[in-house]
């Protein structure tokens, strides 16, 4: 809830934005928020991952731990901002889309700086602390993002929600935190090197996983222009409510193992994968029906900028299978610190993907960035299956592995 709410609103309303300004406005504004998120992930540079289990394993180090990643995130999302704009011109070219990506910029901060908060109380099994702090950020960006519509404002007044409703966010769980733990913003050096050490790995595979996930959308602006993008970016924000709870839940699942992986109850760590698999999988079913049989024939009534669509929401939504289980498996190698292994499993990742989409998106359109997608993610599913499986059994013993499975 806490993750999804801000995110399900977010989509809600972009689908809102893309059928009252239309196709080729919508996509500049796709493009600028795409190019942004990748550069979230690189300024976060995989400080939360650790964080989490900096958090679940050392909770009398709260403090100092949380004082030295927003320390770390302000340095890092400072430098983001200053870069993120230069490459966006050098890129595109594009100085009509840079007022909006300079807006949207701002919510670097806004994110990271939530996430971090939103860490420590994950980290804690205390998330519904948090809860109140997100439903009045939520709050806030759905009211000024429909007024703005109601209204016509321009789409660079629109984009002001999504940081100002972050920052409304950020101050109440600042303040939520604040109750239990000093807040100051200084970096403990010796903490800070042993944080990046760990967090590198995480950090580039995250930017490779944000790269292939954002991709199509560059690409296919390069290859078809912005129109493409808007159509293409209406049919992957249909789809991505489910990747939210997803990744929520993998949020929740490595949290959890990392604070049972060397503890007696170690065993019952393969009953809850089980368990969160076969959710996913329901999950996953659940939506594909949804997509498939409700969504996809009434994209028309969306705009007709947006008809025809459907073969593209149908190959999506069966994205959500892999996509539903990769986060999980994820979670389970990052608890047993298989930093760098996801890292190369990443960078193979991408270079699927990239030569997928090279390859399909010339010949199938946005279509082609659709079966790019499913393809990579199955691929993904495949090898951390095989890694997982393979780490199982030298963590746990063949002995429990087999207990287990009789």
């Amino acid at each position: 809830m806490i993750r999804g709410a801000f995110g399900a609103s977010r989509i809600v309303l972009l689908l809102l934005i893309a059928r009252a300004v239309g196709a080729s406005d919508f996509g500049k504004f796709a493009l600028a928020l795409s190019f942004i998120e990748i550069f979230k992930v690189v300024a976060d540079l995989g400080l939360d991952i650790v964080s989490i289990r900096r958090f679940a394993a050392e909770p009398l180090r709260a403090a100092v731990i949380m004082n030295t990643v927003v320390g770390l995130k302000l340095v890092f999302s400072t430098c983001i901002v200053v870069i993120a704009p230069m490459l966006f011109l050098l890129l595109y070219r594009a100085e009509e889309g840079l007022s909006l990506l300079l807006i949207l910029s701002l919510s670097v901060y806004t994110t990271l700086l939530s996430n971090a908060f939103l860490s420590y109380f994950q980290s804690q099994l205390s998330i519904l602390k948090a809860l109140p702090a997100n439903l009045t950020g939520v709050i806030l960006y759905v009211t000024f993002t429909a007024a703005g519509l109601l209204f016509g404002w321009p789409l660079e007044i629109l984009a002001v929600a999504v940081p100002a409703g972050e920052l409304v966010m950020l101050t109440l769980l600042m303040r939520r935190y604040a109750r239990e733990n000093p807040l100051h913003f200084r970096i403990d050096r010796n903490l800070a090197k042993a944080l990046m050490r760990d967090s590198i790995f995480v950090g580039i595979a995250g930017i490779l996983v944000v790269l292939y996930i954002r991709l199509d959308h560059l690409l296919i602006n390069g290859y078809l222009g912005t129109t493409e993008v808007g159509r293409y970016a209406v049919a992957y924000r249909l789809v991505e409510p489910f990747f939210l709870l997803f990744s929520s839940l993998s949020v929740s699942v490595y949290a959890s193992i990392s604070a049972r992986l060397n503890t007696p109850a170690e065993s019952s760590i393969l009953g809850t994968m089980k368990k969160v698999s076969a959710s996913v999988l329901a999950i996953a079913a659940a939506g594909i029906a949804i997509l498939a049989f409700v969504v996809a024939p009434n994209l028309s009534l969306l705009s007709s900028d947006y008809s025809g669509l459907g073969n593209v929401l149908l190959v999506l939504s069966f994205s959500l299978v892999p996509k539903g289980l990769n986060p999980q498996l994820t979670a389970l190698l990052n608890s047993m610190g298989k930093f760098r292994t996801l890292m190369v499993v990443t960078i193979s990742n991408l270079a699927v993907n990239v030569l997928l989409n090279i390859i399909l998106i010339p010949r199938l359109g946005i279509l082609g960035a659709a079966v790019a997608i499913v393809a990579t993610e199955s691929f993904n599913s495949l090898v951390q299956s095989i890694i997982a499986l393979r780490s199982i059994r030298q963590h746990f013993g063949r002995t429990l592995l087999n207990d287990t499975s009789s």
